[in-house]
């Protein structure tokens, strides 16, 4: 098993290479004739070649020879036959020459020819011996191997795995001390026309949503931070508006082309293949490729001018000391000197390519990717041979089965082939004298809340009307049916294990606390259950029980006779939630503790009680609850809890933090309950970054009718977020406020 997952990332990270290092040789041709674009693209299958295990034989790579272990044993084989026969016939050639003699003495030459017959006769069965012996030598010797080699992969595979998780903790680590560099010192851009610049090239780009522009001295060329937020930081420079035109341009262009991603991507593809470092040049060539594709964008529509000046702006950047730590999670406008050359060539040279070289380019990326998925038969064969003789060994046909689903399921067999055996031969520790051990046989106990002891699963699945394990621990007691019923319900218990040791059964305990056995049988089993009126509860005991296969259902929990059901303590104890809430047996912190288990009407019912009663609720704790519940329902009790005094208005700045998880309607009409204190211009425009055009109109109005002023300099720094009916209706009022000031 861990053979097949070491050899199938070798092949992938070999035929990855194998691929962007041909893209390599082809370069000095395509880039003559593609976009960088479409060379920044192309990287896009080596990635896909890294990362999928798809292989296609297309019988273009020769297939080598391949030796199984039954090929390998039957040369030996036949080579030590061929050894011992011959030693055979000699030595039978000596003793019929002997016979002879001793025959011609005695009688004459008849009895040396019997002798001769004897030996000749005997010579099928000793060799027969002789193979029987050398087969069960070579056997062994195959055991000891594969004994081996199993232990070699499986380090090989942890050996990966540790490599993988270390490269992705120093990675994370990197870039969170990279942005915590940059925020040191960073604040907005104070230049406001810079500010309305980047607001005007947004929305040409069709970028709604962006944050602000900032500004820091710790940074000599501008970047693009933040994958789910991100952020533009300027040198702290004297700009000129048309070099901060272009500047916000390139960088725009990242973020509408989501490189960020693009470039995250790349960096789990070299996690995953960290021992290889011909992918660290892969990145680096696809970080320029990167950036001379951006280029290519911002002056496709420059003048001849308007380049050189953009050039200019790339030489000024790299004359200025880069502060600024790599990161692979920024894009900034100078990656380094190396690619400046190549970077003003580009456009100075630069010309737009035809509809032919588009419709070949389209052709060619096509072709790469057919090359991409193809794979040498050689290592199928071996993969396929691999799983074949496991299957063929004595108890490995069950692991043959386990290793058919594919490369995913062979990597997580493979992974935890080491820890089902763990928890399989793991000690369970109990002492007789607990409840956990007394729980089997004890009605009391069984009939109380679940008990609980030594609980391991591997490939557990649960909680939703069946329950699934391959192999399974377990000493104590577990609920996995709860329900409620209002009349008479039968249903049907399914269920299977194979009982390795121990003890196991499931039972039924009903409404007045009556305990009965269902069934303690290993092997396939259905038995029939009347839920009785009230709590009826299944559950499984176990006593030191190791179980495998273990499959448990039920067939009819959708009769309309059952009021509730659930599958654990825990579910029960969330669902009837509301209801303790409204007879004040629970609050708050539990409300808040069990919403991972709520349905959303609940969540909307026990929110609504609470509410009514008065408790208030933080930004980080509305967030959960619109998380887990309807977002709309719950905007909307919130916003009725306000309005009612029931529950406080919100600051700006906790509207801000919930936008992103509450209805937009939510929080417009939160917004017209703030007081002209807490409405402050500084929040006013936090909000209309995230608001549609009607909603920031309603912000703006509901901003002015409490009285506050707009400056001409905050007017033109939002402005360009309403569409141009409101601004002309806002333009109105604006010069109607003025009048009335003036007279």
């Amino acid at each position: 098993m861990e053979r097949e997952i070491i050899l199938e990332i070798l092949l992938l990270s070999l035929s990855g290479t194998v691929l962007g290092l041909l893209f390599c040789l082809l370069r000095p041709l395509t880039g003559k004739l593609f976009s960088w674009k479409w060379h920044y693209y192309l990287w896009l299958l080596v990635i896909l070649r890294l990362a999928l295990p798809v292989h296609v034989d297309a019988g273009i790579f020769p297939s080598p020879a391949v030796w199984s272990p039954e090929q390998t044993q039957a040369v030996q084989t036949a080579q030590t036959d061929r050894t011992d026969i011959g030693g055979e016939e000699t030595g039978r050639e000596e003793n019929a020459g002997n016979a002879v003699t001793a025959g011609t003495e005695e009688t004459a030459g008849a009895a040396g020819t019997e002798s001769t017959g004897a030996a000749q006769s005997s010579l099928p069965s000793q060799a027969g011996t002789a193979d029987s012996s050398a087969q069960t030598e070579d056997s062994a010797a195959s055991v000891s191997l594969d004994g081996q080699s199993w232990t070699v992969f499986r380090w090989l595979l942890l050996i990966w795995l540790f490599g993988a998780l270390l490269s992705l903790a120093v990675r994370i680590s990197n870039y969170r001390n990279f942005v915590n560099y940059v925020k040191a010192d960073c604040a907005r851009v104070s230049d406001d026309r810079i500010q309305r610049l980047a607001g005007e090239l947004a929305e040409k780009l069709h970028i709604r949503k962006w944050l602000w522009v900032y500004e820091s001295p710790l940074v000599a060329s501008p970047v693009l931070i933040g994958v789910r937020h991100p952020f533009i930081v300027l040198p702290k420079t004297e700009l000129s508006l048309e070099e901060a035109r272009l500047i916000l341009q390139h960088e725009f262009i990242h973020l509408k082309r989501h490189d960020l991603w693009y470039k995250w991507l790349f960096q789990l593809i070299l996690c995953a293949h960290w021992f290889n470092p011909v992918l660290l040049l892969f990145r680096k060539m696809m970080d320029r490729d990167c950036e001379l594709s951006c280029d290519e964008a911002v002056i496709g529509s420059l003048t001849e001018t308007e380049r050189k000046r953009y050039g200019n702006i790339l030489l000024d950047t790299a004359e200025r000391q880069l502060k600024l730590h790599r990161s692979v999670l920024s894009a900034t406008l100078m990656e380094g000197k190396e690619n400046l050359k190549q970077r003003l060539q580009s456009i100075l040279s630069f010309r737009k390519r035809g509809a032919a070289a588009a419709s070949v380019s389209i052709l060619i990326f096509a072709a790469a990717a057919a090359l991409a998925a193809c794979a040498p038969a050689g290592y199928r064969q071996t993969a396929e041979r691999s799983q074949a003789d496991s299957s063929a060994e004595g108890n490995a046909s069950e692991e043959g089965k386990e290793s058919s689903g594919g490369f995913l399921s062979q990597l997580i067999d493979g992974i935890g082939g080491g820890w089902k055996e763990e928890l399989m031969n793991a000690p369970f520790d109990i002492d007789p004298a607990e409840d956990a051990w007394q729980v089997y046989d004890d009605e009391t106990l069984l009939a109380g809340k679940d008990v609980d002891g030594i609980w391991r699963a591997y490939f557990y699945s649960g909680g939703d009307g069946r329950i699934q394990a391959e192999s399974f621990a377990f000493c104590g007691s577990d609920s996995i049916l709860i329900a409620w019923a209002e009349e008479p319900v039968d249903i049907t218990v399914c269920s299977s294990w194979e009982l390795l040791s121990g003890d196991f059964k499931l039972v039924h305990i009903g409404p007045d606390g009556t305990v009965n056995t269902l069934t303690e049988e290993d092997g396939g089993k259905e038995t029939s259950v009347t839920l009785e009126p009230g709590r009826n509860v299944i559950k499984m005991a176990g006593r030191e029980a190791k179980l495998g296969k273990l499959d448990i259902s039920f067939q009819g929990l959708n009769s309309s006779g059952l009021s509730a059901v659930y599958y654990t303590e825990e579910e029960e104890d969330a669902g009837r939630l509301a209801e303790n809430i409204q007879n004040g047996a629970a609050g708050k912190e539990e409300f808040l503790s069990s919403l991972t288990w709520l349905d959303e009407d609940v969540i909307n019912e026990a929110f609504q009680v609470l509410l009514d009663r008065g408790e208030t609720f933080t930004g980080p704790e509305l967030e959960e609850i619109f998380s887990y519940g309807d977002e709309k329902e719950a905007g909307e009790l919130l916003v009725q809890a306000v309005k009612d005094g029931k529950h406080p208005a919100f600051s700006g700045e906790t509207i801000v933090e919930l936008l992103p998880y509450m209805e937009e309607t939510a929080a417009v009409e939160l917004v017209q309950e703030m007081d002209r204190e807490d409405l402050t211009f500084h929040v006013l425009e936090e909000l209309l970054y995230y608001l549609d055009d009607g909603d920031c109109e309603t912000c703006v109005n509901h901003y002015l009718d409490l009285g506050n002023t707009l400056t001409g300099s905050q007017y033109e720094e939002i402005r360009y977020l309403l569409d141009d009916e409101a601004a002309q209706r806002l333009d109105r009022r604006l010069g109607a406020r003025q009048s009335r000031d003036d007279s």
